[in-house]
């Protein structure tokens, strides 16, 4: 598996958005980003995946409204994006009692990652979801 085949694997399960920056034709760095709404009252969680280069792939799990400036990282991997993909895909819903709990500062060095999508980009919507991701709360209805 490449990059581009992990980047593919993203854009068919139609719930992940994706952030180009600087825009969408030659882009830097590609964000993807799947929002879990967890109920009324409850900050929103992010898992967020930064493609810099096929051998350098950030991915996280954020809490908090903004998922390029998180007030806490509950989850934060590294390496390659197959790698990054399969580790962020393996990740268990942030309701369930196997998934990460422990919250932790993002690090300055994350907050300097995170700053790259902060200015201009182009964002590409996913096509409407399957229904059995919105049931499940995957996403937001």
């Amino acid at each position: 598996m490449t990059a581009e085949d992990a980047l593919e694997t993203l854009r068919e399960s139609r719930v992940w958005f994706f952030h180009y920056a600087p825009n969408r034709v030659q882009p830097d760095a590609i964000a993807a980003v799947r929002t879990f709404r967890l109920g009324a009252g409850r900050a929103p969680c992010h898992d967020v995946i930064l493609f810099f280069s096929e051998q350098f792939t950030y991915g996280y799990r954020a809490a908090g409204t903004d998922p390029f400036n998180p007030k806490w990282i509950k989850y934060a991997c590294h390496g390659d994006a197959v790698e990054v993909c399969g580790e962020m895909l393996a990740l268990r819903h942030p309701g369930h009692p196997d998934a990460p709990q422990v919250p932790q500062r993002p690090t300055t060095y994350e907050m300097a990652l995170f700053a790259r999508f902060h200015g201009p980009k182009v964002v590409r919507v996913p096509d409407k979801p399957p229904i059995a991701d919105v049931a499940r709360g995957a996403i937001g209805a």
